[in-house]
């Protein structure tokens, strides 16, 4: 073989080296060791695992999908531990509503102490039988049924806890019919009515208006309203009774309506166009405001919550009130509307109890009971101004809000589902 024969294929044995070393090099050089014979005598190669580096020929395709948890952002971590830790309860609501009570549906005169109490009327010096005003003391506001929703979210050092609930409108009425006949038959009886006393001319006086077939009143109350409190972490570990501060702001509204209608028909003497069917209406609404501090005092284990959670505010009352009157002396008399609108300053308080059965980890069962008062808050009953000011005068029967205490209380069931 000549010369020039092996420095070729010395250049072509060289190329193939250099071509199959860069070909299978994907980290650091291989390394031989001894070992194991092939059939030509040489070494078996041992190739460690791949090794990412600068020379690798390696890729990341940035534009593929990971789905949705590949590389979660801080956003998508903070979601994840509040949905974790959230709940949501939902309570059904049995509660008594304070008693409208036995306030006078008419003003005081000069004839009588108490104008609930049957007292002699008389016309020209006459005695022309004996009457009483009306009160809504039969009327009762209770087994009011109602439904609670509440969703807790925890936050730093806290959870914050929203709700929201309404009650269904009550509804009552009374009534008082075959006025002016005589008791059992007895023709010497004494005839009943039933008065709207009134001042005269914004004083103390006589003046009545009576009604000698039929009397009657119809009652309608409403309540709604929300939260949201912050409710700071327990301190202690279970099962130590654990003190749990709270602030946040609650909102109520209050709506409440009396209708009285009154017919004369002068014992019967009046014609059907003659007949006098008087209305007296009363409306009231109040809308409150409170930013309120509170705590809780719990005692958790696995299997059982059980919790006292007293709250107070003191806030804004936005109220409004309107009387309207209608033919209230006469068939002539036209229909009278009057509005009064305010704000006063308006205390609250509720205290709570409650328990709650764990069934797991995630479902609990619920039962508590709560008490929610509300001052000044103005209620139909107390904000009708009974005044005559004459004939020749318009009515004179309107709006003058006044103020009551209000409450609430009763029983809370439910259910709570933990994520």
């Amino acid at each position: 073989m000549t010369g020039r024969s092996v420095c070729l294929i010395a250049v072509i044995l060289l190329s193939v080296g250099v071509s199959r070393s860069e070909a299978q090099t994907y980290g650091p050089p291989t390394s031989w060791t001894s070992g194991p014979m092939n059939d030509s005598g040489t070494g078996v190669p041992i190739t460690p695992h791949y090794t990412p580096g600068s020379a690798n020929w390696a890729y990341d395709d940035i534009t593929a999908d990971r789905g949705g948890l590949y590389d979660d952002s801080p956003l998508d971590e903070f979601v994840l531990d509040v949905a974790r830790d959230a709940f949501f309860r939902v309570e059904w609501l049995q509660w008594s509503f304070r008693k409208p009570g036995d306030n006078a549906l008419g003003a005081p005169i000069l004839s009588t102490v108490d104008v609930r109490e049957k007292f002699d009327v008389t016309v020209s010096g006459t005695n022309f039988g004996q009457a009483h005003v009306e009160t809504l003391r039969d009327l009762t506001i209770k087994d009011m049924n109602g439904i609670r929703g509440t969703l807790g979210l925890p936050l730093a050092k806290g959870d914050v806890e929203a709700n929201v609930f309404a009650f269904s409108d009550y509804t009552g009425s009374t009534l008082i019919d075959h006025l002016g006949e005589p008791t059992n038959g007895d023709p010497f009886a004494v005839t009943q009515f039933v008065a709207t006393t009134t001042l005269t001319n914004g004083q103390l006086g006589n003046n009545t208006f009576l009604y000698d077939r039929e009397f009657s009143t119809a009652f309608k109350s409403s309540l709604w309203g929300s939260e949201v409190n912050y409710v700071f972490d327990a301190a202690l570990t279970p099962p130590f009774i654990q003190f749990r501060p709270m602030f946040g702001f609650r909102y109520l509204g209050i709506n409440e309506n009396l209708i009285q209608r009154g017919v004369f028909d002068g014992l019967g003497q009046l014609t059907e166009a003659q007949i006098v069917r008087t209305t007296i209406g009363s409306d009231t609404k109040n809308t409150v405001y409170v930013p309120q501090v509170g705590f809780r005092l719990e005692m958790s284990s696995r299997w059982l919550t059980v919790a006292l959670e007293p709250k107070f505010g003191l806030g804004v009352n936005q109220f409004r009130g309107a009387v309207f009157t209608e033919s209230l002396r006469s068939v002539g008399d036209p229909l009278t509307i009057t509005n009064q609108t305010g704000e006063r300053l308006s205390a609250t308080g509720e205290v709570a109890v409650h328990g709650r059965l764990h069934l797991n980890k995630h479902v609990s069962v619920t039962v508590g009971y709560t008490f929610l008062f509300i001052d000044n808050v103005t209620r139909p009953q107390n904000s009708i101004r009974y005044n005559d000011n004459g004939l020749s005068a318009d009515p004179a029967v309107v709006v003058r809000s006044g103020f009551d205490l209000m409450y609430y209380q009763g029983l809370n069931l439910g259910a709570e589902i933990r994520y």
